[in-house]
């Protein structure tokens, strides 16, 4: 089996959909997505030449509910990866329990070569293009790698052009001013240690030590909430796409942060600077994934030292060093679960989107906690009984209440 998102995905779904009994025209008819839409974007660049960029938009499993899912700009989008994202978003809304089905989409685009003016027409381009199948209680888009608050404006400034409609109902991970939710900007970070702390716990380590890596939005929010919540966590190695850093005692991460708002590295004090790659090899007790899939593949997995590692990117270990790693003992909370954070505020979005409600950023992370201490304990349950991993428990979770 190859390592792409899809055939990773579409693996774990036959091997749940077996263990539960399900018939081999039923896995099959859930792994088919409903509808994959492709586009050809043509953008006219500021200098007046013209490029064009393909999208997709994969609707998976509507059985639940609405597509949810986000759209990401990345040179490395493909309609296979889309349409892996898309059933891994059916899965984690079922198992969140909330009334979604999944959804994704994106642009094969480096968005770093656009400068903003380009960047505003093609996102508005992609929301009129997208107008025809979304809408509030069809598809509702959210935000993903490489696409912020901003851009969410923008693509429903598109989808109301042509539609007529309002936008603000239909994508989520919009401004707070422009109706979206407090608590959303952390939301995935937040929820990735929610999730993970009653697991540590478990394991009964005393002062345990982590490294990051990718200090993106949700692996800064994850440091961020640790510090908050869980003072005895020791955070020594982190990493972005350029480099690893490194201490023999503990990192701060809004240390870090102003040196990388500066530019400067060399300002974090009492640590080293290493290749971004070392990260998966730091000696530490938890390993926490937040940057891409993949990052943890055959070519590397004998390398890694944690205990425990914390899925807070989408796939991000190949099936065959999942298998690996989970016969010599490590526990690895799935993504389907350590993730589930965002998706879980873009449907409180949603509902106060629907309601014309605001709520309070304690309210929305009160109500996020309760989601996922309910779908952790679910799946530490059903893990125990059955004597398999915390994602096959989780997969057969989500199953259940999509097939049965």
């Amino acid at each position: 089996m190859g390592d792409s998102i899809n055939s990773n995905t579409q693996g774990l779904i036959r091997t749940a959909a077996t263990r539960s009994g399900y018939s081999k025209l039923e896995t099959a008819r859930f792994i088919a997505p409903d509808m994959i839409a492709s586009f050809e974007l043509v953008l006219r660049r500021d200098d007046g030449s013209v490029d064009s960029f393909p999208a997709w938009r994969v609707q998976h499993n509507n059985q639940r509910g609405p597509y949810k899912g986000g759209l990401r700009l990345h040179s490395g989008v493909n309609a296979e990866e889309v349409q892996g994202l898309a059933a891994l978003m059916t899965l984690k809304c079922a198992l969140a329990d909330i009334p979604f089905g999944g959804g994704k989409g994106g642009i094969s685009i480096d968005p770093r070569s656009l400068s903003e003016n380009e960047l505003e027409r093609l996102s508005q381009q992609f929301g009129h293009a997208l107008a025809p199948i979304i809408g509030p209680h069809r598809d509702v888009p959210a935000p993903d790698i490489n696409t912020n608050s901003k851009i969410m404006g923008w693509l429903s400034t598109g989808y109301h052009r042509a539609s007529g409609q309002n936008g603000q109902l239909t994508f989520t991970g919009k401004a707070v001013a422009d109706g979206g939710s407090e608590g959303r900007e952390q939301a995935t970070g937040y929820g990735g240690f929610i999730v993970a702390r009653d697991i540590v716990r478990e394991h009964k380590l005393d002062n345990p030590s982590y490294a990051v890596q990718g200090v993106g939005n949700v692996g800064q929010w994850f440091a961020k909430t640790v510090t908050d919540k869980q003072s005895d966590w020791r955070l020594i190695a982190l990493s972005d796409s350029s480099h690893s850093i490194i201490s023999k005692g503990s990192i701060d991460i809004e240390q870090v942060l102003n040196a990388k708002r500066a530019s400067n590295l060399s300002d974090v004090t009492d640590v080293d600077i290493a290749n971004s790659n070392t990260i998966i090899a730091a000696d530490v007790d938890i390993l926490v994934l937040a940057a891409v899939e993949n990052a943890i593949t055959t070519d590397n997995v004998d390398t890694v030292k944690a205990k425990i590692i914390i899925e807070l990117a989408n796939s991000p270990i190949s099936d065959d060093a999942y298998d690996q790693l989970t016969k010599s003992g490590v526990t690895i909370i799935p993504d389907v679960l350590a993730n589930a954070g965002g998706v879980i505020v873009s449907y409180f979005e949603w509902q106060q989107n629907q309601t014309n409600e605001h709520w309070s950023e304690d309210k929305v992370l009160t109500k996020l906690e309760e989601y996922l201490n309910v779908a952790t304990k679910q799946v530490q349950k059903a893990a125990k009984a059955e004597g398999i991993s915390l994602k096959d428990a989780a997969i057969a979770i989500a199953l259940k209440r999509l097939l049965s």
